[in-house]
């Protein structure tokens, strides 16, 4: 991508860039793609949490972590559709420095090139997966949904996976199911999971039980309590390095935390359900379920659906019920 290095903006944007790495990079300096009209008609309201249909692509736009819904819509999937033509033909969108820096959709505005505090850009995923290439370079295919969150840049600025399209990117394909340990707690968890998983299109692909966490690569689902997971050698890393790679959750003595968007800690939680970058293999993500117990898996797996996933990052369950993460104490009362 090109971006004028003459222009004090562009220039702290480089530099920012630079130290997030190279899927902010494609996130926050898109290309613009050529964007075809909209045929009457074909534009309706999306049913809030239900998956688009195989020959349907979604748009969702909201800001601060799906605090505020602004825009959830359906639209027929076409052949050549892109990111970036899906957004244009739905939205306002305002460019500069060429057309390649979006500077606002439907009038609101990036604030990038003002105070690291202050600053707030338009970021994107496709089925959870953060962007890593340029929104006019990023494919969309029949059944797929597209969203875009307006937030700051301050606190966790790279946010590999969501759950905003659950259940994909975890349906309709074979899932590993990861259990560690083999003990006490973890057969009641894995009962727990299957009925849940069934309804909501998961399949595993041994029926007969569950792996260790870390001996399979391959898409995995992956249960456990808070202690044991963060001991985990290859888990373990990802959940401590919390709000870096987008984790809204903290792990302290076996006590499992919400955490603020700028990593400060927010209530304790009974369980969470989380997208989890696999580590060594780019791109994959984990569904990641942790619990006390049993009985507060189920509680959670009870509010876990499309509908309360809906524009958010994670989801945690409290003493008063399933709240979105990262944690706000607006939306989590």
């Amino acid at each position: 991508m090109k971006h004028r290095r003459s222009t004090r903006r562009q220039g702290r944007a480089a530099h920012l860039l630079r130290r997030l790495g190279p899927a902010l990079v494609c996130t926050a300096l898109l290309l613009v793609g050529a964007c075809a009209g909209v045929r009457s008609g074909e534009l309706t309201p999306a049913a809030r949490g239900k998956p688009p249909a195989a020959g349907e692509l979604r748009l969702v736009v909201s800001r601060d972590y799906g605090a505020r819904v602004l825009k959830d819509i359906v639209v027929p999937a076409r052949a050549g559709m892109t990111v970036m033509r899906l957004l244009a033909e739905h939205c306002q969108v305002d460019t500069k420095y060429g057309g390649g820096f979006i500077q606002g959709l439907d009038g609101l505005e990036s604030s990038f090139g003002g105070s690291s505090s202050d600053a707030a850009d338009w970021f994107y995923w496709v089925d959870g997966a953060m962007g890593t290439v340029g929104a006019a370079d990023a494919a969309l295919h029949g059944g797929q949904t597209a969203w875009w969150d307006y937030h700051r840049w301050d606190g966790a600025m790279y946010i590999p996976g969501a759950l905003d399209a659950f259940p994909a990117p975890f349906a309709n394909r074979d899932m590993i199911l990861a259990a560690e340990p083999a003990g006490t707690q973890a057969a009641p968890m894995v009962d727990a999971v299957m009925p849940w998983a069934q309804d909501q299109g998961i399949t595993f692909d041994d029926t007969t039980g569950s792996h260790p966490i870390g001996t399979e690569p391959g898409l995995r689902l992956i249960v456990g309590t808070p202690d044991r997971l963060v001991k985990d050698r290859v888990l373990g890393p990802e959940l401590s390095r919390g709000t870096a790679v987008g984790i809204f959750v903290a792990i302290d003595g076996g006590q499992l935390y919400a955490l603020h968007v700028d990593g400060t800690r927010g209530p304790a939680l009974l369980a969470a359900a989380l997208a989890v970058p696999d580590p060594d293999h780019q791109g994959s993500l984990s569904l990641v379920l942790l619990a006390e117990n049993a009985q507060a898996l189920r509680k959670l797996l009870d509010g876990f659906t499309p509908e309360a996933a809906s524009a958010h990052v994670a989801l945690g369950l409290t003493g008063d019920g399933v709240v979105p993460l990262p944690f706000s104490a607006e939306t989590g009362k």
